[in-house]
């Protein structure tokens, strides 16, 4: 039993942590948002509205997010609160709400370790894990990427479900539950469950880290009773998801084949990749760079078999050894080593298997990072002599304070982040945008010329890079359309619009590609782009034929039509044709409302606005503007 004295001290020592954990963070809180942050919060007119406090604006608000099947309720609930709070939106006080939620969750962390293990490891092995994790650098993408608190609320209530049940679980180790026991632990751990998951879809994962907690920690004893054979099945149950995950591949459902349709990789492809990107991740958390690290990495190639690249095959074979590793170790009875390692693995079931997501998040390893965290804390502990054991643990606490500090401090201005992610992955076209992009939005704010003319060439360099990079990439063209009609008259090329056309036949066209084609129109609206050179109609109707379940394109038509040529009739007739096919195409709605107000005939505009409000009753967000202030400084993917 451990001293009173001690316990004190690794609580303070934990305590110290998450202290420094708050300083470090705190010197990249910066006032900016980006990417998906803007779309899902600082351009989310929901969440201005939520001021107004109405039941309507909160429902609005909450069910705002648009991402995932669950809508990420919870997580657009806390976005809510904090809107409501300060009188709007502030990325700053979100960064400062996302780092107490990340020390809130490492001392969950704490918790459930404790709860765990702390009987069964030597001193300060726990302390030494939680602190690993709460100082690692990896994690500033989870962090201070204001969105990813979706990621940081699910982490956090999956551990406080799991600190529940082993709580209780400890308890029936000896005697049997109780009724009401049970009733509380079910409640509690189903609430723990629906929190996790309707903060972001991950949060399923706390059901199969419960089977691994009973597999591995209390291996099916209950009341006194143990069996080696019931121990044994629940190990082996552990292969399940394996079994599965093949399953899924041979024999893919339906819903998973159709995922794909809007990707540019196939099911195969994607899990060959996987198999290369965890050890990627790992490498990541056993060493890291903060120099490889990044919001992007497409620079990552992706596999096209096993053998191209042949690292896909390599990757597999060391997957093979580790799999048979762990049961080595489990029949050692190494069981806390197989917990940390499986940990990890189980966390990366659903973002890194088979699913048509994107290829390489950081935010990815926010929870399963935990399990390599322990385990180095294990390598550590194994150290026979105690002098080397203290060096090592406050040499690496030092290093990664020293790495978060960096990596923070680059967080502060969006534009040192973008200089520095540019700089560490020339080949990665989206960090490369990010750069040109902030480049241009911080060039037009500016006040002073010399500093503007300086981020607008730069800009416009960076957007020729990504050309360099994939030459027919959507948004760099429109963006240099834009760019050489308005700053560069004189030394435009004249071969954008030849490009932008051979784009739209060759590239797969994607979300940031429509907000590009929205971005082009409004370039002509302001007579920065000629219409004659763009001929937009004979774009837009390209890419009708190429998707014709996407919409939007036909309603750009219709918002063209109306504000360039002033030809209500058409705009009218394009929206109506759209509402024939899909009745529930919210900007079609809004555009018959607002041809039929222009033309002056206000009775049809109130029949369209009736059935607005039977699409959705919020008309504060129904009536505003069809291209939502959408210009090209502010593209976002």
């Amino acid at each position: 039993m451990k001293s009173g004295i001690a316990i004190r001290a690794e609580y303070l020592v934990v305590a110290l942590a998450c202290g420094v954990t708050l300083l470090l963070y705190a010197v990249g809180i910066g006032e900016y948002l980006l990417f998906d942050s803007l779309a899902a919060i600082g351009e989310n007119d929901a969440l201005h509205h939520v001021v107004d406090g109405g039941p309507a604006h909160w429902w609005a608000a909450i069910d705002s997010s648009g991402s995932g099947p669950t809508g990420r309720l919870v997580s657009m609930l806390s976005f809510a609160l904090e809107a409501f709070a300060r009188g709007g939106v502030d990325a700053a006080g979100i960064r400062v709400t996302n780092i107490v939620i990340h020390i809130l969750t490492g001392l969950a962390a704490y918790a459930l370790m404790r709860e765990l293990f702390s009987a069964r490891l030597p001193r300060w092995t726990v302390e030494i894990a939680v602190i690993l994790w709460l100082l690692h650098p990896l994690h500033v993408s989870s962090v201070l990427y204001t969105v990813q608190r979706m990621t940081q609320l699910s982490a956090l209530f999956v551990l406080l479900g799991l600190l529940i049940y082993t709580t209780y679980r400890q308890r029936w180790l000896e005697r049997a539950a109780t009724p009401i026991e049970l009733s509380y632990c079910a409640f509690w751990v189903f609430l723990s469950g629906a929190l996790a998951t309707f903060s972001k879809e991950n949060g399923v994962l706390l059901l199969a880290l419960l089977f691994l907690i009973e597999s591995l920690v209390f291996r099916g004893r209950y009341n006194g009773f143990s069996s080696d054979r019931l121990a044994w099945l629940l190990r082996l149950g552990l292969l399940v998801p394996l079994a599965l995950l093949a399953l899924f591949f041979v024999f893919p459902p339906e819903y998973l084949v159709n995922g794909y349709q809007s990707r540019e990789f196939t099911l195969e492809q994607r899990a060959v990749t996987q198999l290369r990107v965890v050890w990627q991740y790992v490498v990541w958390i056993a060493l890291p760079d903060i120099r490889a690290m990044g919001l992007h990495h497409d620079d990552i190639v992706t596999s096209i078999g096993l053998f191209e690249p042949g690292t896909g095959a390599l990757a597999l074979f060391v997957w093979l050894i580790l799999l048979v590793s762990l049961v080595v170790l489990v029949r050692r009875g190494c069981v806390i080593t197989v917990f940390a390692l499986c940990w990890f693995l189980y966390g990366h079931l659903l973002e890194s298997s088979l699913l048509a997501l994107e290829m390489v998040y950081e935010h990815r390893n926010y929870l399963p990072s935990l399990g390599l965290c322990l385990f180095i804390a294990l390598l550590i502990s194994r150290l026979s002599v105690v002098r080397m054991r203290v060096a090592v643990a406050i040499g690496l606490g030092l290093l990664l304070a020293f790495l978060l500090f960096g990596r923070s401090t680059i967080w502060q201005s969006e534009l040192d982040m973008a200089g520095y992610h540019r700089h560490h992955h020339p080949d990665s076209v989206r960090s490369v945008y990010h750069f040109a992009n902030a480049m241009l939005r911080h060039g037009e704010e500016s006040a002073h010329a010399n500093r503007q003319a300086a981020l607008i060439s730069r800009s416009r360099q960076g957007y020729i890079d990504m050309l360099e990079l994939r030459p027919d990439d959507v948004v760099a063209l429109v963006t240099l359309l834009y760019l050489d009609g308005k700053y560069f008259q004189n030394q435009a090329s004249k071969n954008w619009m030849q490009q932008l056309h051979s784009a739209i036949d060759a590239s797969f066209i994607d979300a940031s590609d429509q907000r590009a084609m929205a971005a082009l129109l409004e370039c002509i609206q302001l007579s920065i782009c000629n219409p004659a050179e763009v001929d937009f109609k004979k774009l837009m109707q390209r890419l009708s034929e190429r998707y014709p379940d996407t919409y939007s394109f036909n309603h750009l038509v219709s918002v063209y039509a109306a504000t360039v040529e002033k030809d209500y009739r058409v705009a009218l007739a394009t929206d109506q044709q759209i509402l024939l096919q899909d009745p529930e195409f919210i900007p079609a709605h809004r555009g018959k409302y607002r041809w039929y107000l222009a033309k002056g005939e206000n009775g049809q505009a109130l029949e369209t606005l009736r059935s607005l409000m039977g699409v959705s009753p919020d008309l504060n967000i129904l009536l505003d503007p069809v291209l939502h202030a959408n210009n090209l400084p502010g593209l976002q993917e």
